[in-house]
Parts: C-alpha cells; sequence; structure tokens
C-alpha cells in the first residue's frame, strides 16, 4: 500500500467511528493478548487489523502508561520491518492498541520448527539482520514528548 493509502487509512482508523471486533486469538503472553480483528469503517468498509488488549488485572495506571507511551511512540515509527501501530482506545475500561496485521509464521513458531536441529545458516542471519534494521531505526527515531 502507498505511503499515502496508508495515511489515510490510519486516520480513517483512528476516527471515533470506527469499531473494532476480535475474530480469532493469535497469541498471549503476560500482559497482554493479540487478536486478528476487524475494523469497521463509517464508511462500513471492514479492515484487518491485530488488536492487542492489555489483560484486566494489569490496568493499573503506571502500566497503562507505559502502554499508552508505547502505543505513541510506536505510531511515530515507519519502517518496513516495524509493525505499523493504527490507533489505542480505552473502551469501556479495556485497554487496547491497534495494529497492523501481519499474516505468516512468528518467530517463535520459526524456532519451534528447528527443535532438534539447527535453523539454516542464511535464515538465521536474515532475521537477524532484519531485526537489527528496525531496532536500529527505532533507536535512532526522535519523540518529542
Amino acid at each position: 500500500m502507498a505511503s499515502g493509502a496508508n495515511q489515510r487509512l490510519t486516520l480513517r482508523l483512528r476516527s471515533p467511528q470506527t469499531r473494532y471486533r476480535p475474530v480469532s486469538r493469535i497469541a498471549a503472553g503476560g500482559m497482554a493478548e493479540v487478536w486478528r480483528g476487524e475494523a469497521t469503517l463509517a464508511t462500513g468498509d471492514v479492515v484487518p487489523v491485530a488488536i492487542k488488549r492489555v489483560l484486566p488485572n494489569l490496568e493499573d495506571p503506571n502500566f497503562l502508561t507505559m502502554i499508552e507511551d508505547e502505543a505513541r511512540l510506536g505510531m511515530l515509527l515507519r519502517h518496513p520491518n516495524v509493525v505499523r501501530v493504527y490507533d489505542a482506545r480505552n473502551i469501556g475500561g479495556t485497554y487496547i492498541v491497534i495494529m497492523e496485521l501481519v499474516d505468516g509464521d512468528t518467530l517463535k513458531g520459526l524456532l519451534d520448527a528447528t527443535i532438534g536441529r539447527p535453523m539454516p545458516i542464511a535464515a538465521a542471519l536474515f532475521i537477524g539482520r532484519e531485526l537489527l534494521r528496525a531496532l536500529g531505526y527505532a533507536h535512532a527515531a526522535n519523540d518529542d514528548k
């Protein structure tokens, strides 16, 4: 998708009229769970998204401030190796972060597939290089807040 189209989609997803619906859980961790979801825009168009939902037992003010900072900073990052953050909301006391849905396997899935044998060196080097490119970009980014 072109950059201009991404910006328009981001604005449409951030609209107060946009409604999010979780479809199926992708993963869960100690702080949040991530769902494959759908965003229904004011126009009626439906866009696939990932919905990160903070677990209810962690919704204390300090933790929510950390998640809000993560979402705000994530919305500023634009790099092919960084998942795009579109929106963040508190809906009825539940804090969610709306992100780009990336289809495919996770790094954990790739590592699990190689249990008992080494990952091919070319694949390990490629993954490491792409991770370092994303980290380098994120660490070089500036946040004025």
